[in-house]
């Protein structure tokens, strides 16, 4: 009896399991993400890789982009093979950039990273240089500007040096056949990069030594004219 119930259970799962319409070549059905299964997200470490990486938890698109397959016994040269056996045209059923090497993806993302923090860096380091403060009050201060001005041209440098690599990782990483896009992008992260600092630079950060314009409108010195 028991057994007959299990398998009751197991035909009521599968057909329960969203699928996507695929060609009539398709050797096994196309599957949606299914995140109602309880099975399938539960909370980190107390499920094995294998039972989140299951097609029918993350469905067809992702277990074959990432390789999941292998870790259930299909072996496959590629995603594009594992899609095709779903019935799917690679071409049409993945609607994305498609990563072709994800070293030079990895090392485009992180050269982009750096870039920004050099940048960030570099446009701290100029305000900083940019307060005036004399010795007797802050020396310390005024000597650790005068060290880092001399190298700091040099920041702004090798931002732009890590842009450029990046744009020629990204670009390999897709292929070549998106460089247009991506070119397009980077140089927009970067115009809005640059645009937050001049806003930032525009703010009034001057409300202490606004004060002496309070204090002459309170004073005798508004009696006073100016020569």
């Amino acid at each position: 009896m028991k057994p007959f119930i299990a398998l009751l259970l197991l035909a009521a799962a599968a057909l329960a399991a969203p699928e996507l319409p695929a060609r009539g070549d398709a050797t096994k059905p196309v599957k949606e993400a299914d995140n109602s299964r309880a099975d399938c997200w539960k909370s980190r470490g107390m499920l094995p890789a294998k039972a989140t990486h299951n097609e029918d938890c993350i469905g067809t698109i992702e277990y074959c982009l990432r390789g999941f397959y292998s870790s259930h016994g299909e072996e496959f040269d590629n995603a594009d093979d594992c899609l095709r056996s779903r019935g799917l045209d690679p071409a049409t059923a993945v609607d994305a950039m498609r990563i072709v090497f994800w070293d030079d993806y990895k090392k485009g993302l992180g050269a982009l990273e750096a870039a920004n923090e050099l940048f960030n860096r570099y446009m701290l380091l100029t305000r900083f240089a940019r307060t005036s403060v004399s010795d007797e009050n802050d020396k310390e201060g005024n000597d650790f500007i005068s060290g880092f001005q001399s190298s700091n041209e040099n920041r702004l440098f090798q931002a732009r040096e890590m842009i450029s690599k990046a744009k020629y990782h990204l670009k390999r990483a897709f292929g070549l056949i998106h460089d247009e896009e991506i070119e397009a992008g980077i140089e927009e992260a970067k115009g809005n990069l640059t645009a937050a600092w001049d806003e930032l630079q525009m703010k009034d950060v001057n409300q202490l030594r606004s004060m002496r314009d309070w204090f002459k409108e309170r004073s005798e010195e508004k009696y006073f004219h100016n020569i």
